[in-house]
């Protein structure tokens, strides 16, 4: 859990005009278990958000009950499986990460990689749904982690119609995520520049600003006209298994497993992006 969160969370839970603390701790607990890639014990998850060990218990005890948590045979516990449900009406409603799978199986050319499939959350993109690859990776791309817009594929899939001045904006704004990029904030001419030169070739590219090693290719999940993006597909890679060749088909393939998205999710994407 990040610091920013935890302390939010606590200032909810104790705020006077806040009814239902216990509603704030839930929250800042799933936060919490959102950040591993493993399962947690309620000492290990009262320790970082500072909460009680009963406190902490009787949530995850409700939460599991709610399918909003699992409980291992050890004890430990992870995020369930309404989470993602929960996440799905972010997305398209049910159609679109249930369609994401098979998207990814029609395009040969990521059979092997990494996919993965996020939303825009404020200033970051969130993860929703990923297709794991052969190849270990200096990230592990798994649902729920959050990383700062401007410095992935998918972000910039979210960034590319916006003005100028718009970007100046979402760039001041601090990111939520808790984990730490490899890049920096770039300016605002340079980011401006990128996202143009992308553009024109058709996908967007994160070259080590996200992990040093790393090189993601994006494309928009666009619901029924250019610029209405409703979630972004990206394919990590190795940077040192790249040449230009290679760089060139995973960018026309992450629009491919895009469009096939689309394709597959059909009316569902285009009532979601009128609702918005």
């Amino acid at each position: 859990m990040t610091e920013v969160t935890r302390k939010r969370a606590l200032r909810q839970s104790s705020a006077p005009a806040n009814k239902a603390p216990a509603v704030a701790k839930a929250i800042a607990i799933l936060d919490d278990l959102a950040q591993l890639s493993g399962a947690a014990s309620v000492s290990a998850i009262a320790r970082r958000t500072e909460f009680s060990k009963s406190s902490v218990s009787d949530i995850c005890s409700t939460l599991s009950g709610l399918g909003l948590l699992w409980r291992d045979r050890e004890g430990h516990y992870l995020l369930g499986h309404r989470i993602v449900e929960l996440a799905r009406a972010l997305v398209g409603g049910h159609r679109l990460i249930e369609v994401f799978a098979e998207a990814c199986e029609s395009v040969p050319e990521v059979r092997d990689e990494t996919v993965t499939l996020s939303i825009l959350d404020g200033v970051d993109v969130v993860i929703v749904a990923t297709r794991h690859g052969r190849a270990a990776l200096p990230i592990t791309a798994r649902i729920g982690l959050r990383l700062p817009v401007w410095s992935t594929a998918s972000g910039r899939c979210f960034l590319q119609s916006h003005t100028p001045a718009r970007l100046e904006e979402i760039l001041a704004v601090a990111s939520a995520a808790p984990t730490s990029v490899s890049g920096r904030v770039p300016s605002i001419r340079q980011l401006a520049s990128e996202l143009a030169l992308e553009h024109v070739k058709g996908f967007h590219v994160d070259e080590g600003s996200t992990a040093a090693g790393l090189t993601c290719f994006g494309a928009p999940v666009e619901a029924d006209a250019p610029g209405r993006t409703i979630a972004a597909v990206a394919i990590a890679v190795r940077s040192d298994a790249l040449s230009a060749t290679r760089r060139a088909d995973l960018g026309r393939a992450a629009v491919a497993v895009a469009v096939a998205c689309k394709t597959l999710a059909g009316p569902d994407l285009v009532d979601l992006a009128a609702a918005r």
